[in-house]
């Protein structure tokens, strides 16, 4: 621990009580390290709520002093992690205020600081403690949080601010998130501005603060993404890798598009049922939609294209299929039912290996089934 500036208020009375007490200490340029314990002992049970701490081994009662109020300004917090290959993380901290600090009860803060990255500002307060002397990853910590201004622009590849507010729960080594996030100007540098509207829950660990994704509810336009996973960290170079499985019910296939299309016409609409996993690898400094690697299936139900020429040729197949000519006649319809099939993704390329639908036709609907023959079907719409 290093410190710039120290003052502190006390009565002798007080210093000469048992446990002491100490009215007000005031810190500045203060920059304080905590180191943490081990791997959790075998079969420790793993919190589950966003609000309760689980059960730590008791505290030693009693302490040797107390202090009403401790106020740090500029302070600056690493907080190690359990593997010595990975880096601490560092928190910039305008004011920290701690009140009725001691070891063997709770103690009371509240923080207004930088988060590193994404950089955007926090506020916090809560409780922690009573503080575990055998291993500080096991202390007791909970509160609420509000995160704003969050600049997702530092992700290559994407952008838009980023607002939070939420609650959290458990230790230093294992905490537990939920809350709301909005970000009325998301985008995928390659698509069109999309609002986002997040409900989470999520846990943070003590390996270099890798994330489980327990739930990931996103909402846009008239569509809602379910997203569970989990964001590691690799290694100090290469960074996080994130790895999700994505899925929805009958959302809305324009919606999806608008992520990775400008244009004012989406080139396909419909209801969609998608079921995917989505990665991105950690390493380089390429765009993120470019990193992106999927693998997935989906069925849409009444798909419609807006492409001239499509419309044409569907309605042509759908004469054939009605035992009509595949010349003349109606224009017919630019309706696929149940167009379904298997994708992949990477290097921004999509793929669909397998594609199957129906054409309406005379009243019947002719079933149509393409597969790639030794490499991958590339339908451009």
């Amino acid at each position: 621990m290093e410190l710039g500036a120290f003052s502190l208020d006390a009565s002798f009375r007080d210093l000469r009580a048992s446990p002491r007490r100490i009215s007000s200490i005031r810190l500045e340029e203060l920059r304080v390290h905590i180191a943490r314990g081990g791997p959790d002992a075998e079969g420790q049970e793993e919190p589950t709520s966003a609000v309760v701490a689980p059960s730590t081994e008791p505290p030693s009662t009693g302490t040797p002093m107390v202090i009403d109020e401790l106020v740090a300004d500029r302070v600056t917090l690493e907080i190690g992690s359990s593997s010595p290959a990975n880096a601490p993380r560092v928190f910039d901290i305008h004011r920290l205020t701690l009140d009725s600090l001691a070891l063997d009860r709770e103690v009371g803060f509240a923080a207004a600081l930088t988060n590193p990255k994404p950089i955007g500002e926090v506020e916090t307060r809560g409780r922690f403690g009573p503080w575990n002397r055998g291993r500080v990853a096991d202390t007791p910590i909970s509160g609420v949080y509000q995160f704003t201004q969050a600049d997702l622009g530092e992700f290559n590849g994407i952008a838009g601010l980023l607002d939070s507010t939420g609650s959290f729960g458990g230790t230093f080594g294992q905490i537990e998130a939920e809350g709301e996030a909005a970000i009325p100007d998301f985008q995928v540098t390659a698509g069109e501005v999309v609002p986002l509207d997040v409900t989470f829950e999520v846990g943070v660990g003590d390996d270099g603060g890798d994330v489980q994704l327990r739930s990931v509810l996103t909402r846009f336009l008239d569509s809602v993404l379910d997203t569970t996973g989990e964001v590691v960290r690799v290694d100090e170079v290469d960074g996080r890798r994130v790895i999700v499985d994505v899925t929805t019910d009958d959302a809305r296939i324009e919606d999806l598009v608008r992520f990775t299309l400008k244009g004012d016409t989406p080139p396909l609409t419909g209801r969609i049922d998608l079921t995917t996993r989505l990665e991105i690898p950690p390493g380089d400094d390429r765009p993120v939609i470019e990193k992106m690697l999927l693998d997935g299936e989906f069925v849409i139900d009444e798909a419609r294209f807006s492409n001239l020429d499509v419309q044409k040729t569907l309605s042509q197949i759908s004469r054939i299929g009605g035992g009509a000519p595949a010349s003349g006649g109606e224009a017919g319809t630019s309706v696929v039912s149940n167009l379904a099939g298997v994708f992949a993704m990477s290097e921004a390329r999509l793929e669909f290996p397998r594609i199957s639908f129906s054409i309406p036709g005379d009243g019947r609907a002719t079933r149509w089934h393409l597969r790639a023959a030794g490499r991958r079907a590339r339908p451009r719409w």
